[in-house]
């Protein structure tokens, strides 16, 4: 399931010093962390299949989840207070960070959990494998608020807008579905695509929506209408991951070979010029998000260590 302040003025290979913000010791091999949207926290996957919380910059542990029963997916709540986790067996369940207080736990589906977001609202999404999105209240009995169709594959992406009133949702069947939150209905559709869409971001603005996925570009619609506005050039690579920034022109997008040959790398564009430059760094990230409004990185690649920064 971003955030980042970031001005570049390199012209090749656009480069910024990166500014350090934790070295944590790792509780065990890890190729794969996620940080909480406050920073205060990192979940980190380890290679025998635990998950351990640990606190920023301490590198307490928080909470530690055995490997069984098996995750499929993990989100922090916006402000890192909330963790959601996804089993094989449909299962979620809702956790305090601290490790404090009574977990939530539901059977959501017969399918394993793809994908959960936390909505400002209180409310949960929850992706099951090939089934329509779901939405929840996240009251001491989580209750279903409504199903959003994802034709015949699970969503692979979701958008809210700032104000919490418009929810995007790209599926597998490559739409774009628009909801308004207020009675979950679908309110619009884009239909433009032919491949799928791995991320879908709203502009700092909330203008525009940007869109990337396995067509290798970014496509740019108006966030009112869902109108068709430009796509910025095709590259090589899939795009991975968008992160707008605060400057109301600029995107990071992470991009990744699809057959896995190379590692994947970062990009910033310019929405104003479809200009685009490398955003080099000093090494190969297992972590990138905006955290705070700034984008943050973590990096395992020493081994015993978690770095983590800010650019």
């Amino acid at each position: 399931m971003r955030a980042l302040a970031l001005v570049l003025l390199c012209s090749a290979a656009a480069v910024r010093a990166e500014t350090p913000v934790a070295q944590l010791p790792l509780p065990c091999d890890s190729k794969e962390q996620e940080i909480a949207p406050n920073g205060a926290a990192v979940a980190v996957r380890c290679a025998d299949g635990t998950l351990q919380l640990l606190a920023v910059p301490s590198g307490r542990q928080l909470q530690h989840f055995p490997a069984e029963p098996k995750r499929t997916g993990i989100a922090f709540s916006p402000d890192g207070r909330q963790l959601a986790i996804g089993y094989w067996s449909g299962k979620v369940r809702v956790v305090a960070t601290s490790g404090e207080g009574a977990a939530r736990e539901w059977h959501a589906s017969d399918h394993r959990i793809q994908g959960l977001r936390f909505l400002p609202g209180g409310e949960l999404l929850v992706v099951p494998l090939g089934r329509d999105t779901q939405v929840w209240r996240l009251a001491s009995a989580p209750r279903l608020l409504a199903s959003l169709p994802s034709g015949f594959a699970e969503a692979t992406a979701v958008a809210l807008s700032a104000d919490g009133k418009l929810l995007v949702a790209a599926t597998g069947d490559t739409e774009l579905r628009f909801y308004d939150t207020q009675s979950w209905k679908q309110v619009r559709s884009y239909r433009g695509l032919v491949l799928e869409s791995f991320d879908v971001a709203f502009t700092h603005d909330q203008a525009q929506l940007l869109v990337g996925g396995a067509d290798k570009q970014i496509t740019v619609l108006d966030a009112a209408t869902g109108a068709l506005v430009r796509t910025l050039p095709r590259r090589d690579d899939v795009v991975g991951q968008l992160f707008p920034l605060n400057d109301g022109d600029s995107v990071v997008a992470t991009y990744f070979d699809a057959d896995g040959k190379r590692p994947p790398y970062l990009v910033l564009w310019s929405l104003r010029t479809a200009t685009a430059q490398p955003l080099a760094g000093s090494r190969e990230p297992t972590f990138t998000g905006l955290v705070g409004g700034e984008l943050w990185f973590a990096s395992s690649a020493q081994g015993g260590t978690l770095d983590i920064w800010k650019r």
